[in-house]
């Protein structure tokens, strides 16, 4: 076939499809029709007549939309839409601003982060929070960091005494109480992909012992200091280095003899009492991003302070005197048993 063929020949109607699927539409519509008058054909009266009367209605309502939209108006279906969006749409807002208000509510009531009556209400002694969720693998300063917006802390880790390994749970010490409640907000938050759960502890005897207790008195020629409470990470030379300016002789930290894990404990000696005089003063002064470890002087334990009852048993606890045995004593041959 040559493409001058090709060129004069007609285009096909490209309306066919569209043609078929209202031919189809038609037959359909057609055939349902012709199905409702067939059923309705074989009703009994009562039957009949109501459902002659739904449909007079249906027609009748298609009559009333097809007027109205000729009109531009909204049916009474779309009406009924519109209303029920916009009450859902106030719904959802009175909603919201309910909750907020009662939020609000809340925490002025509860004393929240920013109610004074929360500031007055804090306890100073409560800084301690206790921790669990913790991954296994997080270390002290793992958790340091995580609270590093909120305040320097002093974390302890607990773990198994005999492995050594994390329970997933640690104490977390802060310098005030206001850290230590802004802590608690850190419920929810992923240490290492891990939710964790704060809450603060309760402020027992120990700890307001533990407040009430400063550096001590001093005794005569003190050239020592015991520090408690020093963050798990802390080393030997951070002591040095902290105490560069006090004439250092010597740092000691006390370790566990089990997991060999620093207890939180050191004592460092100095080469003269004025070094000890000036290591009491950087009390409240942050060694390694925590300042809430305590200071107190050395003292040294007097031996044989009871030498008086040393060896002695107390008066009650002594058993009865054995009385002196009275009686004659009898040789006995040594013969006597071959008789």
């Amino acid at each position: 076939m040559s493409d001058a063929s090709l060129k004069s020949k007609p285009a096909e109607p490209d309306d066919k499809q569209p043609e078929d699927w209202a031919t189809k539409h038609a037959a359909k519509k057609a055939q349902h029709k012709k199905s409702k008058e067939e059923l309705l054909a074989a009703m009994s009266g009562k039957d009949k007549e109501v459902c002659e009367k739904r449909l007079a209605e249906t027609v009748a309502r298609k009559k009333e939309n097809e007027k109205c939209k000729a009109k531009g108006q909204m049916t009474k279906k779309e009406k009924y839409k519109a209303r029920k969006s916009e009450l859902k749409a106030a719904k959802g807002l009175e909603k919201a601003q309910d909750g907020a208000s009662s939020t609000s509510k809340r925490s002025n009531a509860d004393g929240g982060p920013e109610s004074p009556a929360k500031k007055q209400k804090l306890n100073p002694l409560a800084v301690r929070c206790f921790l669990t969720g913790l991954p296994y693998n997080a270390t002290e300063q793992h958790i340091v960091s995580h609270f590093r917006e909120v305040g320097p802390a002093s974390v302890e880790v607990l773990r198994d005494r005999h492995t050594g390994k994390s329970n997933g749970t640690a104490f977390a010490t802060f310098d005030t109480a206001e850290q230590a409640s802004e802590a608690v907000s850190y419920t929810g938050s992923e240490i290492q992909k891990r939710w964790i759960r704060v809450r603060l502890c309760e402020v027992r005897e120990s700890d307001k012992l533990r407040a009430n207790v400063g550096p001590g008195e001093k005794p005569a020629d003190c050239q020592s200091i015991v520090l408690t409470g020093l963050l798990p990470t802390v080393e030997d030379d951070d002591l040095w280095t902290f105490y560069e300016d006090c004439d250092v002789q010597s740092v000691s930290r006390m370790m566990d003899t089990a997991t060999g894990i620093f207890r939180g404990m050191a004592f460092v000696d100095f080469t003269s009492t004025d070094g000890v005089d000036m290591a009491i003063k950087k009390k409240g002064k942050a060694l390694k991003g925590s300042s809430s470890f305590h200071i107190r002087y050395k003292v040294e334990k007097v031996e044989n302070a009871h030498d008086s009852r040393a060896g002695k048993i107390a008066s009650h606890n002594r058993a009865a005197k054995v009385p002196d045995w009275k009686g004659t004593r009898k040789a006995l041959d040594s013969d006597s048993d071959d008789e």
